[in-house]
Parts: C-alpha cells; structure tokens; sequence
C-alpha cells in the first residue's frame, strides 16, 4: 500500500519527522535516518481543537525543503542566541565595572568578617 507523507519541521530543531496522512496502522516509529524520524498519529477523536503547538512546526510535502528549512530555521536561532549571548555580555561588564568597588573591596569575606567580629565586640 502507498502511503502519503508529509514532512514536519519543529520550530528550532533540526529534525524532521516523517507523518503519515493516510496510514491508519498503530506501527511503531521508524526513523529514515538520524535527522528524519516518524510521528506516531494521534489517537484522540473525542472532539476537535486546534493543536496547541501550532505556530510551533511547519508541515511539507517535499522532503528537500523540509531538511532545507530546519537548516535555516535552526542557523537562524542560533544567530538570535549568539545576539543575546552580546547583550547578556555587555550588561556583565557594565555591572562589573559599575560594581567593581565593592565586589572587590567592601564585600570581601575578610571585610564582612571584620565587621561581624567588631559587632560582637560591640
């Protein structure tokens, strides 16, 4: 039997997952090779809902460009993260500097310890 696929693309990911329209089977998962794999249908019939995931995956009929947009997909979530890892720096530094008296000086173990024991004395 000929079966129709289509071809799933998780939002970030890299993997696409094979899923079948018309195979009603309960198979296991196969998976074609290390970035392809097999979605298990689902089994709730009770009513309809729009799946919550779905601004969370793109479905294709074509397996090239399913594979051509999860490279680009994932390459661009990698240059968001590599933007926010700048930024991220940046504030560090900035409160390093703004901080650096009193991470180096006032709140030193020693300093604090100083304290307390001339409070005790106190």
């Amino acid at each position: 039997m000929n079966y129709i696929k289509y071809y799933r693309v998780y939002k970030n990911q890299t993997d696409v997952v094979i899923i079948s329209a018309n195979d009603f089977a309960r198979s296991p998962w196969q998976s074609c090779s290390n970035e392809v794999q097999q979605e298990q249908p689902s089994t709730d019939v009770e009513h309809y809902t729009l799946n919550p995931n779905f601004y969370k995956f793109r479905d294709y009929t074509d397996i090239i460009l399913a594979m051509e947009r999860a490279k680009s997909g994932a390459l661009c979530y990698i240059n968001s993260l590599l933007s926010e890892a700048t930024k991220i720096i940046i504030t560090l530094k900035t409160f390093r500097a703004d901080n650096y008296q009193n991470l180096n000086h006032n709140l030193l173990d020693r300093h604090i310890r100083q304290l307390e024991q001339n409070i005790k004395h106190n």
